[in-house]
């Protein structure tokens, strides 16, 4: 994408046409419920893909020769994103 202006031009339209609204209500809704903190949509989002992103990366394109535990990797992502961004319990 950073060399294909065009190419992201097209990933941009979509995101901002059909992924961000939808994960920013779903992101108000888990604020409303108390289930995550109260920062703005685009860090709760960039810190999801992030993630997913690096891991993707690195699993399927540096590293797709090393044998891993899929099933453990999910896991620890899910608690890194979960861990993250979950309010600090009442005092």
């Amino acid at each position: 994408l950073p060399f294909h202006p065009e190419m992201r031009a097209i990933v941009e339209e979509v995101v901002l046409r059909d992924v961000f609204p939808l994960a920013t209500a779903a992101i108000a809704d888990l604020k409303q419920r108390g289930e995550l903190i109260d920062i703005p949509p685009e860090l709760v989002m960039r810190t999801v893909v992030s993630l997913i992103a690096g891991h993707t990366v690195h699993r399927h394109f540096l590293r797709a020769d090393v044998p891993f535990d899929e099933e453990a990797e999910v896991k620890l992502l899910i608690r890194l994103i979960t861990g993250a961004l979950r309010p600090d319990p009442p005092q």
